[in-house]
């Protein structure tokens, strides 16, 4: 069936291709145009079963399917403009045969087959009458019989007459956002006298007094001995005025530092008048040896060498998560980059001994730097200073 729907819509494909004036297509071009075709009426067909299903129906109508072309962005005036100038156009090439006729009716059969849904065990649910009588005997039954005395509880106890909430001060008025309903906010208020009657009340007239307070003198504790009892004596750690070392003379503190040993302390360096020193120390004091002549290209390898010590420094970790760990050394030795040698022109000779292979040039770079395993950089640096047609020959012949 899919084969069937498949090559349908194909078809379709191929006939608007020719409505187009398109004399010939390529196979991949037509298969994507029939690709978007069918996702395009799978959106479709799906978006209207959505709609369906939304308004509580099985079944779709055309509101659903105006809704799914709504959010598809296809409006009613403009698929009403385009059946009436293209899809005329369109009609001419719209041809079937009798075969064609039979297939869309099998496939519609089966269609009609996959989609029939059996309402016979459906149960309908009806509202029954009810004589107006059955009412007017169940209110009497209610009537005569007597309320039921319900359990005492501990909220009987509690005085109804008593607010829940507190009143509102004369003096405060509430803001705009803040309901008339609500309490204010509290505040240290003196305490309310108790009412009369209650027994806090009769308590205070009974003649209970607080009696007055008695002043004691503080007599200050003596010294402790400096006498320690046990090990936490010596490791826990007291503030020196809460010790009893503070209660003794200053006899037992060490003696304050002298003038002469404070001044003699050595400065801390700054970093930038040091380096400005240095600077000018090495421009007032070149040095006693010839100086090589500088040339554009010692110039260039200079900078290019500056340049990379500065961009990538050698003893920083790698940034990946294996930066500072050591893999395992290989197993098998890898052939590394080695230099051209010339070929003598005459015959080959036998050797007694087996070859052996040349000096290498330069190790291998590891995908991650190490900071103990540090690579030569004469590879990067001739990259940076050296024209490409050179390095090319260079990699190329090594």
């Amino acid at each position: 069936m899919e084969l069937a729907a498949t090559k349908l819509l194909e078809s379709a494909t191929h006939r608007t291709l020719h409505a187009q004036a398109f004399s010939r297509s390529s196979t991949q071009a037509s298969l994507v145009l029939t690709d978007l075709l069918s996702r395009y009426l799978a959106l479709l067909a799906s978006t209207c079963a959505k709609y369906a299903s939304h308004a509580g129906r099985t079944n779709v109508t055309v509101h659903d399917a105006i809704g799914a072309l709504g959010d598809m962005g296809v409006g009613i005036e403009e698929l009403g403009e385009y059946v009436g100038t293209e899809g005329k156009e369109l009609g001419r090439y719209a041809l079937w045969s009798a075969r064609r006729v039979e297939d869309l009716g099998e496939l519609k059969a089966q269609l009609r087959d996959g989609t029939r849904t059996d309402r016979d065990d459906a149960i309908p649910l009806t509202y029954a009458p009810r004589p107006e009588m059955d009412d007017e005997e169940d209110e009497e039954e209610d009537e005569e019989e007597e309320p039921k005395m319900r359990p005492a509880s501990a909220m009987d106890d509690y005085d109804t007459a008593r607010p829940f909430k507190r009143a509102r001060t004369a003096s405060w008025e509430a803001p705009e956002h803040i309901p008339d309903f609500l309490p204010p906010f509290p505040a240290l208020t003196p305490a309310e006298a108790p009412p009369e009657g209650s027994p806090g009340r009769d308590m205070g007239q009974a003649g209970f007094e607080v009696p007055p307070r008695v002043a004691t003198e503080t007599t200050k504790a003596p010294a402790a001995a400096l006498t320690a009892t046990s090990a936490s004596d010596y490791l826990m750690q007291v503030p020196y005025g809460q010790s009893s070392l503070a209660q003794v003379a200053e006899w037992h503190l060490p003696t304050a530092p002298r003038l002469e040993a404070v001044g003699a302390r050595v400065t801390q360096i700054e970093t930038e008048p040091a380096l400005f020193k240095a600077y000018h120390h090495i421009l007032t004091h070149p040095p006693a040896g010839q100086v090589p002549q500088a040339t554009l290209a010692r110039y260039k390898v200079s900078m290019g060498l500056l340049k990379l010590v500065q961009g990538v420094p050698r003893w920083d970790v790698g940034d990946s998560l294996y930066g500072s760990v050591a893999p395992n050394g290989p197993r098998v030795g890898s052939i590394g980059p080695t230099y051209p040698m010339a070929v003598a022109g005459g015959e080959e000779k036998r050797e007694k001994f087996p070859p052996t292979l040349p000096r290498a040039v330069g190790a291998g770079e590891r995908v991650v730097p190490l900071v103990s395993q540090q690579g030569s950089r004469i590879q990067e640096l001739a990259r940076s200073v050296l024209p490409v047609r050179v390095v090319c020959t260079i990699f190329v012949c090594c």
